[in-house]
């Protein structure tokens, strides 16, 4: 049993499906994104602790002469070490 849909219907459901398909496509590529600043912060071997009530994603010896970033879990430390280790504006050392 085939059921006809209306072109008002037809269009509907081509646009959710669509919508669908975008939202799949952002998850895919946040995905990407989260796993290269994890592979990032590992093959550098970068220390990740906490520091008072922020947490530090640290590369080189100490602050004043490595690269770090900041924020308030790991993964947000390590975000902000990513922007700061590609020269990105907006990072806590900028």
């Amino acid at each position: 049993m085939s059921a006809n849909l209306s072109e008002t219907d037809s269009y509907l459901l081509r646009e959710q499906l669509l919508t669908y398909e975008r939202f799949a496509y952002e998850a895919r590529m946040n995905l990407i994104y989260d796993e290269t600043v994890i592979m990032l912060v590992q093959r550098l071997g970068c220390k990740i602790y906490k520091d008072g009530n922020a947490w530090c994603c640290l590369y080189g010896e100490n602050i004043q002469e490595g690269i770090c970033g900041w924020g308030d879990n790991p993964y947000q430390s390590a975000l902000d070490f990513r922007k700061e280790f590609m020269g990105e504006k907006g990072g806590s050392n900028a």
